[in-house]
């Protein structure tokens, strides 16, 4: 009996045993699992801190490439110390609205961006690392600057970053209305104290309405827009005025500079913006000159032109002469050397009967206007076939600055003279946009070819006109195989010849902007254009390169611009598309690059020129503004040069110009029509 107590007290006392075992094992692993969990959370915290202080790291190394820490220190009198301005600004300053650089206004900027950003967001931290092109100040024209100083390779770096580390110390300019050079020039002192000239005029100069540039009159304008209001003139103007069609000069009429300049007025550009960009380095006249005599009789024009002394630089002359229809029967105005048999345009409609079997004529005792088709012959009577078949379509603008239509057929012209412009002989190609890529191409060209099938003596030179670009200059030596000399001439210059040879017109490309029939008229002379094109790739395209790359070739223009571009170039830089750009190659790179295209999509402009490069069987698709007047057909005609299919898509409009010149507007382009006209073409988006 008792042994069997004893069992089970020694049962018992085991059992014990075996729980107090059981009770510290236990807590032994609660206690691990404890220590374990505080182990993962401190190394979680020490990861969070570890990324905060990265992410806080990057941003401080983002914003010193374009905080200023001496402006902060300078602004701002309670920061003393300029090593701790950039601290105190990332903390507390840009809450507070503080500038952190003379040209980054913040509550400009941030009224730019959406309502959900205005409050919560560090505005110069979002501006360096948005996509978007937004302006930091009212002064600095970020679009213009990147257009104007930046190369291909720049174009990733935020253009206040680019002015402030390299552009402004240079003497560039944040805009086109502030001229760093002059205004430095006015207030030598700057350089002494280190300010830019900008920064002094944004935040003291235009208190004392001192001039920006040369052809804004601070003062003047104060006096007449602001009603005696304490504000910067200038950003007034660039934020304002500009749309209110307010003048910053007292004697400026843009109405008399577009009467004027009718290829201003036809391109829809701004008087006044034009004027300081181009017409006055060009001598464009601002008002009818009281002295300038308007010649309407041919004799007594010729008396002035004979008459003038061995030492005049530069006189002007106006004249009013009739055009002659030289591809009438009874037109012809000089000697035929030679005309083609065979009628060698491509268009979507009938083409104008002067491009149908082009000539070569022979003209004796004429005149040319350097840099147009302009011709005077011994008659009297103004040759320029194109004007002469649009005179009385008002849809047609007139390419030429210096001319404008008269009443009847008459041209009202304004040349210049110079001593001794006199030559034996010249076989004229000069045209009136032959610094445009597409109408050297698709026109001057193909006259080239033209001749070459005249006989005419090797020793008679080629008449082209100064200040044409390097490439095209390049292109004119790869075309003239037979190494004909060439003369250049002034444009808007009269030049007496003796005998000159005159090639017809083989392309019609007419300046329809306006849209209407003659929008359909645009022609092209793709034999010729074609033989042109491969002597050129002859020599520029390396031979046995087989490469084949999809390509976005971007456009940045002062108009006609796609208002998403960059969210176009994100979507197709994910589907391998090569985004580049043509602003800044040379000739032999714009070559290869296209020589080796095998899908282009692109904005259109004057760059898809170069699909004349492309293999047969290249697709091009060129984005363009929904708008009536486009003329849809012309990338598809010259793609006929080199065998390139074309496609476009069609976006709406930005409604940022109106009227006649709206064809100009800026557009919007859904990046899903790309991918669908993609597609379409059987480069299904996965192959893409």
């Amino acid at each position: 009996m008792w042994q069997g107590r004893w069992f089970f007290k020694k049962e018992r006392q085991a059992l014990t045993i075996l729980s107090r075992l059981r009770n510290r094992i236990l807590g032994w692993r609660i206690s691990d699992e404890m220590k374990n969990a505080e182990s993962v959370r401190l190394v979680e915290l020490q990861r969070v801190a570890e990324e905060e202080r990265l992410e806080s790291e990057r941003v401080a190394n983002l914003m010193r490439e374009i905080f200023n820490s001496k402006w902060y220190v300078f602004r701002y009198s309670d920061i003393r110390d300029e090593g701790a301005a950039l601290g105190h600004y990332l903390e507390y300053g840009w809450r507070e609205r503080r500038w952190p650089h003379p040209l980054f206004d913040p509550d400009f900027y941030t009224a730019q961006l959406p309502p959900e950003l205005q409050e919560n967001a560090n505005p110069l931290l979002h501006y360096l690392e948005a996509d978007s092109l937004l302006d930091p100040h009212p002064l600095f024209n970020s679009a213009w600057y990147k257009q104007t100083y930046m190369g291909t390779a720049e174009l990733s770096i935020k253009p206040l970053v680019h002015f402030s580390q390299k552009g402004g110390p240079a003497g560039n300019n944040p805009c086109l209305l502030f001229d760093s050079k002059w205004y430095g020039e006015q207030h030598p002192d700057l350089a002494e104290l280190g300010w830019l000239p900008v920064y002094h005029y944004a935040h003291f100069g235009w208190q004392k309405l001192t001039r920006p540039h040369p052809r804004f009159d601070s003062r003047w304008y104060s006096d007449k827009y602001l009603n005696g209001r304490s504000m910067d003139p200038l950003a007034h103007y660039l934020r304002k005025g500009l749309h209110s069609a307010n003048v910053p000069l007292q004697d400026f009429d843009p109405q008399t500079y577009l009467d004027l300049n009718p290829d201003v007025r036809d391109a829809g550009i701004d008087a006044y913006l034009h004027y300081v960009e181009w017409g006055s380095k060009e001598g464009r006249l601002t008002r009818q000159p009281a002295h300038s005599y308007m010649f309407t009789d041919f004799g007594l024009l010729t008396q002035a032109i004979q008459g003038v002394g061995a030492n005049c630089r530069k006189n002007e002359i106006r004249f009013s002469l009739p055009l002659r229809r030289t591809w009438e029967a009874d037109g012809c105005p000089g000697a035929l050397v030679y005309e083609s048999k065979e009628e060698g345009v491509e268009g979507i409609s009938d083409p104008v009967p002067f491009i149908l079997r082009p000539r070569v004529l022979a003209l004796n005792s004429s005149y040319a206007i350097g840099g147009t088709r302009y011709v005077i012959d011994e008659h009297g009577m103004l040759l320029n076939d194109e004007e002469s078949y649009f005179f009385d379509d008002k849809k047609v603008g007139v390419k030429w600055g210096g001319a404008t239509r008269g009443d009847g057929s008459r041209m009202n012209i304004r040349a210049h003279l110079r001593a001794g412009k006199y030559m034996e002989s010249g076989i004229n190609l000069m045209h009136e946009h032959s610094e445009n890529y597409f109408h050297f191409i698709a026109e001057t060209l193909p006259r080239m070819i033209l001749v070459e099938e005249a006989d005419i003596s090797a020793e008679v030179p080629y008449l082209f006109e100064t200040g044409l670009h390097e490439n095209l200059r390049q292109l004119i030596d790869l075309v003239n195989v037979k190494g004909r000399p060439i003369v250049w001439l002034e444009p808007g210059c009269l030049v007496f010849f003796k005998t000159m040879y005159l090639p017809d017109n083989v392309s019609c490309v007419p300046n329809a902007y306006g849209g209407g029939a003659a929008a359909t008229k645009t022609a092209l002379d793709i034999n010729r254009i074609s033989v042109a094109v491969q002597r050129c790739k002859r020599a520029l395209v390396p031979q046995g390169d087989l490469r084949r790359r999809k390509m976005y070739v971007s456009r940045r223009g002062r108009y006609r611009n796609i208002v998403n571009q960059q969210m176009i170039e994100r979507v197709l830089s994910r589907l391998d598309f090569d985004l580049r750009s043509v602003d800044h190659l040379d000739l032999k790179d714009q070559v290869s690059l296209f020589d080796s295209a095998e899908v282009i999509i692109s904005p259109t402009g004057a760059q898809l020129t170069n699909i004349v490069w492309c293999r047969p069987g290249a697709v091009l698709n060129y984005l363009v503004a929904d708008h009536p007047s486009m003329q849809l057909h012309l990338w598809g005609l010259l793609g006929l040069v080199s065998g390139t299919k074309v496609v476009w898509t069609k976006g709406p409009r930005a409604r940022r110009i109106e009227g006649e010149h709206s064809v100009h507007d800026d557009y919007f382009i859904d990046e899903s029509s790309i991918l669908r006209s993609l597609e379409n073409l059987d480069l299904g988006v996965e192959n893409c």
